[in-house]
């Protein structure tokens, strides 16, 4: 049984759309509007230490993509 992808951090999301590391945190926590509506990026986030990380799953992140309307999708992971 294949194993799944590891999951993607908030900077690989960032360099794959060509947007900021906090671009991408506020897609997580308050989502983007497109077409009226509010879209956000599914994440687990961790804290560790008083310090918060996000772990986004490629899956998670293909479907925010297509939901944005970007055309450029990964084939599995960034």
């Amino acid at each position: 049984m294949p194993r799944p992808p590891p999951p993607l951090t908030t900077r690989a999301c960032a360099d794959w759309l060509g947007f900021s590391t906090s671009w991408i945190r506020a897609a997580i926590t308050e989502g983007v509007i497109v077409h009226g509506q509010v879209v956000t990026l599914e994440a687990e986030t961790i804290t560790l230490n008083g310090r918060r990380t996000h772990r986004i799953h490629p899956d998670h992140f293909r479907r925010f993509l297509i939901a944005i309307g970007w055309h450029r999708l990964p084939r599995s992971s960034p």
